[in-house]
């Protein structure tokens, strides 16, 4: 497995520090961003040791801009295993090795390999389970291709990530973490305010290609091919905030976005922290721990939050969660807090409105049925044919009836009609069965509260 970016790079001396300690890293000693303006990721210097956590030595290639030298270095990790080992220099006799070869390089050359050997077991079997899939997902040899990205991206809509290959999930985790740029229109059109951050993520020009896929963020809202209309099938509601405590900074930017059917894949589902434009563990459905419990809205909202400032300091050691103590941590689960419960009546509100004409047609075929029934309860009664129909306009009476031809009309927008839908059909019932029987029997008592006693 190889690994390899075309960046600034590094010189022998450069690595030799990195590694003489495991826990220290001077990359934002100079600057805390890169020569194009991107937030530098990383900070306490165990990220290179990673790959331990997928092979046992790796070889390290790199040549720094504007030096005629390169190097190689070959690092054992598999002393890492034993106990005692965090106490060591590595490179010395007592854990591991690394070997550095000096060579040649043109001046121009800027670039980082990784290159890792003995996989670890574990991980060569599942990338084996998975390579009857990866066959028929990446050609040979690989061609670079966003929109083959984008395409594996609609697929995972269908499914679950948890559920497909270690490969796709690898594609899906790499694609979310990173700080790459939205696909063109994404996260959703018409961004508003959060076209800023879109560009913003553009500009940097920061790209991953893996396989020849080149990844950008997995997020395209609305999920689902049937959400189209603005307003009525989703809603977009902004994040920002901005606050210092005690001398520490805290801006917060991005977005809640609720759709009217469940955001596909799940693991789109929640909020997701971004610090330094890099994903925070996994999208939260808890909303950090929110008390009122999102319940069926739950599934409907996927957001991101862009967090600048002094939070990155209450970061766990992994890096995908927080000190849930640290005050700013505190600041921003407060007002999240704060901001949910009217998006959340927002979308219960819209949820209604766009069901309102659905449950009032269902309820006017349910008592358009009920009016057919009690006209043949009538006919019944009446020893000849009574047919009530409705009429959508209004007249001057709700109710007429016609002795001759035995011909009901009820007038539905007569304003007599206002109203619930059960007292309406009651009104309705009432008035029919007085005027047919005032109509057909008009001094016989018992035949109206016949009538009557049937609705």
């Amino acid at each position: 497995m190889t690994c390899s970016d075309n960046g600034s790079g590094l010189t022998a001396d450069d690595f030799g520090k990195l590694m003489e300690y495991i826990g220290g890293s001077e990359k934002r000693s100079e600057s805390d961003v890169t020569s194009r303006g991107r937030p530098k990721i990383g900070k306490i210097g165990i990220g290179l040791l990673a790959v331990a956590q997928i092979c046992n030595r790796f070889r390290f290639f790199s040549s720094k801009e504007g030096v005629p030298r390169k190097f190689e270095a070959v690092v054992d990790l598999l002393d890492f295993t034993r106990p005692g080992a965090a106490r060591q220099h590595l490179g010395t006799e007592d854990i591991g090795e690394y070997l550095l070869t000096d060579l040649a390089e043109e001046r121009n050359k800027h670039y980082t390999t990784i290159v890792m050997e003995e996989i670890k077991p574990d991980f060569r079997r599942a990338l084996q389970r998975s390579a009857a899939e990866m066959a028929g997902l990446v050609p040979h040899p690989p061609e670079i291709s966003e929109a083959r990205f984008r395409e594996f991206v609609e697929s995972m809509r269908d499914g679950e990530i948890i559920q497909t290959s270690a490969y796709h999930r690898l594609l899906w985790e790499l694609s979310l973490v990173s700080p790459v740029a939205y696909f063109d229109r994404g996260p959703f059109e018409e961004r508003g305010k959060f076209s800023a951050k879109a560009e913003e993520l553009k500009s940097y020009d920061f790209g991953v290609v893996c396989d020849g896929f080149e990844l950008r963020k997995p997020v395209l809202l609305p999920t689902d091919p049937e959400c189209t209309e603005r307003g009525n099938d989703f809603a977009v509601y902004a994040l920002a905030h901005e606050v210092e405590i005690g001398g520490r900074k805290l801006k917060a930017s991005g977005y809640l976005f609720g759709q009217r059917k469940a955001v596909r894949p799940s693991r789109l589902q929640g909020v997701l922290l971004r610090i330094r434009n890099v994903a925070i563990g996994n999208y939260d459905l808890s909303y950090l721990g929110f008390p009122g419990v999102p319940g069926p809205m739950a599934p409907l909202l996927s957001g991101e939050i862009y967090i600048e400032g002094d939070l990155e300091g209450a970061m766990n050691i992994d890096r995908a969660s927080f000190r849930n103590t640290d005050a700013l941590y505190l600041e921003l689960q407060r007002y999240l807090f704060e901001t949910l419960p009217p998006i959340l009546q927002d979308m219960r509100r819209r949820s209604r409105e766009r069901l309102q004409p659905m449950r009032e047609a269902e309820a006017a075929m349910r008592a358009e049925k009920k009016l057919r029934k009690f006209s043949e309860t009538l006919s019944t009664l009446a020893k000849r044919r009574i047919n009530i129909k409705v009429v959508h306009e209004s007249g001057d009476h709700p109710v007429t009836f016609n002795a001759r031809t035995g011909a009901v009309r009820v007038w539905n927008e007569h304003p007599m009609f206002r109203g619930a839908a059960i007292r309406q059909l009651l009104l309705k019932q009432l008035l029919i069965g007085y005027e047919v029987a005032n109509a057909i029997r008009p001094s016989d008592r018992q035949f109206l509260l016949a009538v009557l006693a049937k609705i």
